[in-house]
């Protein structure tokens, strides 16, 4: 989505009169958890102004890095401000991540990992850098690779999720589709199976609420109210 001209400028205010100012008291900005920040140039205007004006301030980076290179690093003025980087991967084979990353470029991604791993061991260096994985019925048998992957870039941890239905851009049947720990699910069993792998075991994998099925219990559902908006989680009876 590109913002036509009349929402750039209100963007460019909301920066202006909201945005930086709040950030004057601030110890650490992470971006973004709603799109890519390197995507956007509003995002970018935001690295370069506290740059320039609040030096001080530490940057927390949660990305797709399709874009997030050397040129993009220089750019933003990211040297020796960033804390922790997050890269949102979902996938371990060029061709899961195209279907799931719409949009991506595995290839890059991967260069990219890589200049991130030295960006971390350098004297400059992020405290964390971290790979996520969102878990459905279109990924689950590369959550092994994944974890290889982690290692071969230099990861701190990587990280598994189960998809959430926020209800947005996914309908309840492709929802019923996409959720694998569900008792009921063809492929279920082959999920679990997978589970058992050593793997999983390594000091490099956090499984989050995946954990729950590994102890055969049912992790907490998100329920969205999408008259009032009100979010909220309730715990299935154990499968």
């Amino acid at each position: 989505m590109v913002a036509k001209k009349q929402e750039q400028e209100r963007l460019n205010q909301i920066r202006d009169k909201f945005i930086l100012p709040f950030l004057e008291h601030a110890r650490i900005l992470v971006m973004s958890s709603d799109g890519d920040p390197f995507a956007s140039n509003h995002y970018r205007d935001i690295l370069r102004l506290t740059y320039e004006k609040l030096p001080d301030l530490k940057i927390g980076l949660c990305t797709n890095a399709v874009l997030l290179d050397q040129r993009a690093w220089d750019d933003c003025h990211l040297e020796g401000r960033v804390v922790s980087v997050q890269v949102s991967v979902d996938a371990a084979r060029k061709e899961t991540y195209n279907y799931v990353r719409r949009g991506g470029d595995f290839d890059r991604l991967k260069r990219n990992l890589h200049f991130l791993s030295g960006k971390r061991r350098s004297s400059t260096g992020f405290t964390t850098f971290d790979l996520l994985f969102v878990v459905q019925a279109c990924n689950f048998r590369e959550m092994a690779e994944f974890v290889e992957l982690g290692e071969a870039v230099g990861a701190d941890s990587v990280q598994f999720m189960l998809i959430d239905h926020w209800g947005r851009a996914m309908g309840a049947d492709e929802y019923k589709h996409a959720k694998i720990w569900d008792s009921e699910h063809p492929d279920n069993a082959d999920f679990r199976k997978i589970l058992a792998n050593d793997v999983f075991r390594r000091p490099i994998v956090k499984l989050g609420n995946v954990e729950a099925i590994m102890r055969s219990e049912q992790p907490p559902e998100l329920h969205i109210d999408f008259k009032t908006g009100e979010i909220s989680r309730t715990v299935a009876s154990a499968l």
